[in-house]
């Protein structure tokens, strides 16, 4: 049996930075996660059994090696249980910085990982990410309740910008041979 509990991030002060708004919007989505039978490890815990029939997590992984383990738990049957009372705080991330080590950490955690006769679709970024504005983006800052127009622009300006780090990151490990980095 594996258990699963909320993730609520929290602001470093009084008043959320745009980084850490853009990360509490789409960071550790833990209840979604939980109906899909992952959790992150931000608040995951499981019976014994469970590693001893399915493994450890993978320490080779750049990143998302608990989504890996609970693909492994569901494979082998390991039950999840949600438990939304059991609630866990994390500081969210409150720079571009760590947005951008998360980032380039995720993408060469997807890179490595894909299946080697579909790697090829990394080798062609999507050059609009350098052009233009995703409208995607935008949704997401327009849902962010409680803030001004401006805050909105600040928080879309901020993921657009993410946005090209990916485009750049994907081009220097794929065309470049860059080195996956974990940190």
């Amino acid at each position: 049996m594996r258990f699963a509990g909320a993730v609520k991030l929290a602001a470093a002060g009084q008043v959320w930075t745009v980084a850490e708004r853009v990360d509490r919007m789409m960071s550790l989505k833990q209840e979604h996660y939980a109906t899909q039978g992952r959790a992150a490890t931000a608040n995951v815990f499981a019976r014994r059994a469970a590693f001893e029939m399915v493994g450890l997590f993978d320490d080779t992984a750049l990143s998302g090696g608990d989504m890996e383990w609970a693909r492994r738990c569901m494979a082998q049957g390991v039950e999840q249980l949600y438990v939304p009372e059991v609630i866990v705080g994390h500081p969210a991330r409150a720079s571009m910085e760590a947005h951008v080590i998360k980032r380039r950490r995720i993408l060469g955690a997807q890179i490595r990982n894909a299946d080697p006769k579909k790697r090829w679709k990394y080798y062609i970024p999507r050059f609009k990410r350098f052009l233009l504005p995703s409208f995607g983006a935008m949704r997401i800052a327009f849902r962010e309740p409680n803030i001004s127009v401006s805050e909105r622009f600040q928080m879309w300006l901020f993921l657009n910008k993410l946005r090209r780090v990916s485009a750049k990151e994907q081009m220097r490990l794929t065309w470049f041979k860059g080195k996956y980095e974990r940190r």
